[in-house]
């Protein structure tokens, strides 16, 4: 995993495989964990504050990655989902790993699905918990979407910022993904802020001249 980062990290990627990456990574990690999602996510922050792509681009495509790959294990939990667990052959699907998502579904319900992206390592087994224990896809699949937006793109901004120090901040949310969570409404509360009020001042500027 490490080589792959460092690959991507110092490789002259084209625009259209940073993309292709952005999705993946997030898909992967669902599928087969501990695939290098957050990390290669906060390497493309990195990307973005050196103009390499745009933040949106990355958002949009790594937020449809985790999306996607929620809903693949969502269904295989579903359907397979005993069989699988029966057969004891992944390690980290098994009635061992299973128990304390099963506490948190009981507890917090579709709440867990919004914390999803938060909970490193326990992503795949939520998915396929959230799938065997009979949610409704498209309810779970809204907030999905939403805990990847505010997950990667917390990620991504602060790829950003930090720019070459991009190791330090992913060893940082690795530990402490949980407690990011609040950064993240907040974050994305200012954009929206932000969105709003240009707009309105666009408004305001066209009015004055006419």
């Amino acid at each position: 995993m490490e080589q792959i980062v460092n690959y991507i990290a110092n490789a002259n990627l084209p625009y259209i495989l940073i993309l292709l990456i952005a999705f993946l990574a997030p898909f992967l990690e669902n599928i087969f964990p501990p695939a290098p999602g957050d990390s290669i996510l906060v390497l493309l922050g990195a990307f973005v504050g050196l103009g390499k792509v745009d933040f949106i681009s990355i958002l949009a495509v790594s937020s449809l990655g985790s999306v996607i790959g929620f809903i693949l294990m969502f269904l295989i939990g579903r359907y397979f989902g005993d069989k699988i667990i029966d057969s004891n052959r992944f390690k980290f699907i098994n009635e061992k790993n299973m128990r304390k998502p099963r506490m948190w579904f009981h507890k917090y319900g579709y709440l867990v699905i919004v914390v999803n992206r938060f909970l490193s390592g326990t992503r795949a087994v939520i998915s396929f918990l959230a799938g065997m224990s009979g949610m409704r896809l498209r309810y779970s699949m809204l907030l999905a979407a939403l805990s990847s937006i505010l997950w990667n793109g917390l990620l991504i901004y602060l790829g950003k910022i930090f720019g070459d120090n991009w190791r330090e901040v992913f060893r940082y949310v690795e530990h402490y993904g949980l407690i990011l969570l609040p950064i993240a409404l907040i974050f994305f509360g200012y954009l929206i802020y932000k969105f709003i009020k240009d707009t309105d001042n666009n408004e305001n500027e066209d009015t004055k001249i006419t």
